[in-house]
C-alpha cells in the first residue's frame, strides 16, 4: 500500500500544567503503579464511556479513518503511563488484512519503550476537523520499508467527538431532503430538512401551521441523506419560531435534538456533512 512519509516527528515529554487541564494529562513525579492505573481509567472513562453514541464501530470505518490521518501525515499525541507522559507520532501504514496500524517510532528511545512496556496507549488527534480518541493495545517495535516503527492492532474502542456547535451543516433548498415525522397520534408529517447535526437537525414548516411545542417528543423521525442512507431515531422539539422569507412569506423552523442516535447513523451524518462541505468548496474553487 503507498504511503507518504511524513516530517520529522518532535517526541514530547512530560505534559505540562496548561496540558493537564487540556488533555487530562498529569504529572508523574511520585505516583505510585496503583495511581497511575486509575488515572489511566479515568482518561478512558471520561471519553468512552460517557460518549458511547460517537463510537465508531466497524472495521471499514476505523481502517478509511487511519488511513485519512495516514494521507494527510496528521499528528497522534499518543498518552501512555495513565496519561502522565506522551509522544508525538503519524500514521505511516494501515494494514487492513492484518488489521494493524503502523505509527511512526520517536528518536527517544527510553520513552517509546516505556511506551512499549506500558501495552497501552490512548491515543488524539483530529479527523476532518472532529476530535478522534482511541485506544490502542499489544504495542510493539516493528520495521516498515526498513525503518523502525511502532505496530498496533486496529482499535477496539475509537470515538469521533462531533459535537452540534461546531458541525452544525445546512443544507442546500435545492436537494430538497425531506423529513417525514410520524406523531403519538397517528399523525404523520413531512417537512424540509434545512440543517443537520450529530446532535440535532432544523425542520422548515413552509405552512407555518404545524403545532409542535418545545418539548414535544416524536417517536419515529426518518429521513433519507441522499446515498449516505437512511437516518431512523427518536426526535424532541427544543424550539421553534417564525422567520420571513426574501419573499416576504413567514415561514416556520423547528429547532429539534435527537434521542439516544444509534452510532451507525451518527457515523451516517458526519458522512454526509462533510460530503456537503466538499462539494461547496469544490464549488467554491470553481
Amino acid at each position: 500500500m503507498p504511503c507518504r512519509r511524513p516530517a520529522t516527528v518532535a517526541v514530547g515529554g512530560h505534559a505540562s500544567s496548561a496540558q493537564k487541564n487540556t488533555n487530562n494529562t498529569y504529572s508523574q513525579t511520585g505516583d505510585s503503579v496503583q495511581a497511575v492505573e486509575e488515572r489511566q481509567e479515568v482518561l478512558e472513562k471520561s471519553a468512552f464511556d460517557e460518549n458511547a453514541q460517537y463510537l465508531v464501530e466497524t472495521d471499514p470505518e476505523k481502517l478509511r479513518i487511519f488511513r485519512d490521518l495516514m494521507k494527510a501525515g496528521t499528528m497522534v499525541t499518543a498518552y501512555f503511563r495513565g496519561g502522565s507522559d506522551f509522544l508525538l507520532t503519524t500514521v505511516i501504514h494501515v494494514d487492513p488484512e492484518r488489521r494493524l496500524v503502523v505509527f511512526e517510532k520517536g528518536p527517544d528511545a527510553e520513552r517509546t519503550r516505556q511506551l512499549i512496556e506500558g501495552d497501552r496507549m490512548v491515543g488524539v488527534t483530529t479527523h476532518n476537523s472532529v476530535k478522534v480518541q482511541f485506544i490502542s493495545e499489544g504495542i510493539r517495535a516493528c520495521r516498515f520499508e526498513g525503518e523502525e516503527a511502532l505496530c498496533v492492532t486496529l482499535p477496539q474502542k475509537l470515538l469521533r467527538l462531533q459535537r452540534r456547535e461546531t458541525f452544525r451543516q445546512s443544507i442546500p433548498l435545492s436537494m430538497h431532503i425531506t423529513a417525514r415525522l410520524y406523531l403519538d397520534n397517528g399523525e404523520r408529517l413531512d417537512l424540509q430538512l434545512v440543517d443537520i447535526s450529530s446532535g440535532g437537525l432544523c425542520l422548515l414548516d413552509e405552512s407555518n401551521r404545524v403545532d409542535l411545542p418545545p418539548t414535544t417528543k416524536i417517536p419515529t423521525f426518518t429521513t433519507t441523506l441522499l446515498e449516505h442512507g437512511t437516518v431512523e431515531t427518536g426526535i424532541e422539539v427544543r424550539n421553534r419560531y417564525r422567520v420571513k422569507l426574501n419573499s416576504g412569506k413567514e415561514v416556520q423552523r423547528i429547532g429539534c435534538q435527537f434521542d439516544a442516535l444509534p452510532a451507525r447513523m451518527n457515523a451516517m451524518i458526519q458522512r454526509f456533512i462533510i460530503a456537503i462541505d466538499r462539494e461547496r468548496r469544490r464549488l467554491r474553487s470553481d
